[in-house]
């Protein structure tokens, strides 16, 4: 099962998802976004983390050219971007994650990834405040044709189910604030990868 560990700001982070053996470490690289990191501290912040392929995280406002050189002048092994064709007919390496907003019908979801045609694609599904879908055969099936991580916001005790019954080829975590430097609980964390089995 695949994991992804994204928005990270802070060593403290980056070090726990690490160790944790997740396959995807993602750092917001646009500065209009939430949770930007400068890059010189990303690089700084890869020095110390082993494993985990390192992850630029980009939404609509930079243009795919700016993603493809950023991703060159970065040496960075994975791209995330927005669901838009566009990037599908400008990026054809690194690897590419498209990212799927909260809120699509399956049928829309279906019909984006579509669009995107052939190739080794990983697609997160953002199913922040969603709690278990009557849907899921949809949903199942839609995992079932493509390969997708499942974003949720929900309690650690939910997520197995998730995992069991969707069956998604992994799932996406968000990193967080410290509380203060070099100090963070990480017990909810904790508790989703025991209930994943990771």
């Amino acid at each position: 099962m695949l994991i992804k560990a994204g928005r990270i700001t802070n060593l403290t982070d980056a070090r726990y998802f690490a160790a944790r053996e997740v396959d995807f470490l993602g750092f917001q690289l646009e500065a209009d976004s939430g949770a930007y990191l400068d890059p010189v501290f990303m690089h700084a912040i890869r020095e110390w983390v082993e494993g985990p392929k390192v992850t630029g995280e980009f939404t609509n406002s930079s243009p795919p050219e700016v993603v493809r050189e950023a991703a060159n002048f970065f040496s960075l092994d994975a791209v995330q971007v927005p669901a838009d064709p566009a990037y599908a007919r400008a990026l054809t390496e690194p690897e590419v994650l498209v990212w799927l907003p909260a809120g699509l019908p399956v049928q829309t979801a279906r019909e984006q990834m579509t669009a995107w045609g052939s190739g080794n694609r990983l697609f997160v599904l953002d199913f922040s405040g969603r709690s278990f879908p009557e849907d899921w055969p949809v949903w199942a099936a839609l995992c079932a044709e493509f390969r997708c991580l499942l974003h949720l916001d929900a309690a650690p005790g939910e997520w197995r189910r998730f995992a069991e019954t969707i069956q998604p080829a992994g799932f996406s975590l968000w990193g967080g604030e410290e509380e203060q430097v070099g100090v963070k609980s990480f017990d909810d964390l904790d508790a989703i990868f025991d209930e994943l089995g990771r």
